[in-house]
């Protein structure tokens, strides 16, 4: 079997995106896959947000399904540029397109004429998609007019069960792995993070930078202390050293890994994805601004509770029984 797939983790055929939070969605996205279609499934990639040009479509040619994977990839406009660049090209040849676990990227757009119509032209109308939020789900369903949609969360959390989620500790730990974004800056209230978090946590902290620039952000906040590389495996190793750890950040799909890695992890909501995730699933999310939200959770004894739509997720799921192999 061969599965094509329209990826965010690729800025180019050969370079992976520097959004290290993509690849989290990506690594997700590739292991829901195989572990429907078999490990032994061809999956061959192209960039989302790169348009796709002959090269990369004869990739896709024979592809028994192909999936858009995830991340904030919705919003159609005719003349601006998008998150999810399509083109002629991929206008002309992009047909019966899945959905895994895609968001809606701009909330300031709303859905259009265009779009529907694109939608109406792209992506498959027989099979079930799957949205990562119930705004998601409404905009693509209502706004959109795709006629089968379910909302089954980001795929990054669908091993979060309630066993995993049950087995994380309460209490704070002697570490502290925190983020930050760079793109979403507030001096004032990020710099008070640290600081109380430095204090919480006696200075044992570890930066996680996950953006191109969050380093230099965290760097100009003050902060000298430990800094974990800039790459998914050097988070990874850490996460599975087996030390004793809480995380604390703004970087939402590094808290989901964390979690699945059975961090005790708190997420500071900076936009509406985290907003959207946490109202859904009970994803440990407060808002930045509720400084003393975040000071009860780390010194308090605060267990998760996360809900995921089993019954979505499955339902997504089924689908490929038939066609798996």
């Amino acid at each position: 079997m061969k599965i094509g797939l329209i990826d965010p983790a690729l800025y180019s055929l050969n370079v992976a995106s520097s959004n290290i939070g993509n690849q989290i969605i990506s690594r997700a996205v590739y292991r829901e896959l195989r572990s429907i279609f078999g490990e032994a499934t061809e999956i061959v990639a192209i960039p989302s947000h790169q348009y796709p040009n002959r090269i990369s479509l004869k990739l896709l040619k024979n592809a028994d399904h192909i999936f858009v994977g995830g991340s904030n990839l919705l919003f159609f406009r005719w003349l601006l540029p998008e998150s999810w660049k399509i083109g002629p090209l991929g206008l002309a040849y992009y047909r019966n397109l899945i959905l895994l676990g895609v968001g809606w990227g701009a909330y300031r757009f709303k859905p259009n004429a265009y779009g529907r119509w694109l939608c109406s032209v792209i992506l498959s109308q027989s099979h079930v998609h799957s949205v990562r939020d119930s705004l998601t789900r409404g905009i693509v369903d209502r706004g959109l007019l795709v006629p089968k949609v379910s909302n089954t969360g980001c795929p990054t959390m669908w091993r979060l069960t309630e066993d995993l989620i049950g087995s994380i500790h309460t209490h704070k730990s002697r570490e502290c792995i925190f983020s930050l974004t760079d793109y979403s800056k507030a001096p004032k209230i990020d710099g008070q993070m640290i600081r109380d978090l430095s204090r919480c946590y006696a200075g044992r902290l570890l930066f996680w930078p996950q953006g191109d620039d969050d380093l230099e952000y965290c760097r100009s906040l003050g902060y000298t202390g430990y800094v974990i590389d800039r790459s998914l495996s050097s988070l990874i190793q850490i996460l599975s050293s087996g030390a004793q750890l809480d995380y604390v950040g703004t970087r939402l799909h590094a808290g989901i890994l964390c979690l699945e890695h059975r961090v005790r992890s708190l997420i500071i909501s900076v936009d509406n994805r985290a907003q959207e995730i946490a109202a859904d699933t009970g994803l440990p999310a407060v808002s930045r601004i509720d400084r003393a939200a975040i000071l009860k959770w780390v010194e308090g004894d605060t267990k998760a509770h996360v809900r995921l739509p089993v019954s979505e997720i499955e339902r997504w799921r089924q689908q490929f029984c038939n066609s798996a192999r």
